[in-house]
């Protein structure tokens, strides 16, 4: 009798185990949503990332961070996932996921409202160009500060009687910031009071005192940071 009763309730576990494994990536109460965000290929099959590279070899890698943090994918209907591991690769500019132990690529973008990655927050944006790339938002606001990563891959390229150069090939990283106002072209800025002021567009005067009262350097991305803060200030006292 014992037995029995044991094999009834694992019966009725197993079930609500496989459930919870799969509501890693749906909102709860609601029906599923990360297949919408992989998008389908004549049917349910999902589309996954290339994961076969040898990164070994190379030096550096494509993503922002190497490692899947817990993030979550917030929708435009309002909808969002429960917390799953996830990362940024840069070269793809695509948001992975990691589900059952294979890597998936975020493909139906224009769903998408906005994305957090440990506490970051990341949104998909159009520029100049027309294409839709990956900012991540350091200021929130009328008023945005953002970043774009860039990621580069280059052959090795050592000189044996120099002995200079890389002996693997490699990545390397670098980054832009810019200037968003409301849903506008984001307008890329360099690290100077002139650019960033330009960028802005109004109320010059003022941030030119706030930067003067308060000793900021627009070289130091967290000075720049306190001036677009100001802005957003000035903006709601309107």
């Amino acid at each position: 009798m014992k037995n029995k009763t044991i094999i009834l309730y694992m019966a009725l576990l197993l079930p609500l185990l496989s459930f919870s494994q799969e509501n890693r990536f749906t909102t709860t109460g609601k029906a599923p949503i990360f297949i919408e965000l992989v998008g389908t290929t004549g049917g349910s099959q999902m589309i996954r990332v290339d994961n076969n590279t040898k990164l070994d070899a190379v030096e550096g890698y494509p993503y922002l961070v190497k490692e899947f943090l817990s993030g979550q994918i917030h929708l435009k209907d309002g909808r969002e996932t429960s917390l799953i591991p996830l990362r940024y690769n840069i070269v793809n500019n695509q948001i992975e996921a990691m589900k059952d132990k294979q890597i998936v690529g975020i493909t139906n973008v224009n769903k998408i409202d906005y994305i957090t990655i440990n506490g970051i927050h990341y949104e998909y944006i159009n520029t100049e160009d027309g294409e839709n790339y990956i900012f991540q938002v350091l200021i929130n606001g009328g008023c945005k500060l953002l970043k774009k990563y860039q990621c580069t891959f280059s052959p090795a390229n050592y000189n044996v009687s120099m002995d200079a150069g890389h002996k693997t090939p490699y990545y390397t990283k670098s980054h832009n910031l810019y200037i968003q106002i409301t849903d506008n072209t984001p307008i890329k800025i360099k690290k100077s009071s002139k650019s960033i002021l330009k960028a802005i567009g109004d109320k010059k005067d003022e941030l030119k005192k706030y930067i003067k009262d308060n000793k900021l350097s627009m070289k130091n991305e967290l000075d720049i940071k306190k001036v677009v803060n100001y802005y957003n200030i000035l903006l709601t006292q309107e």
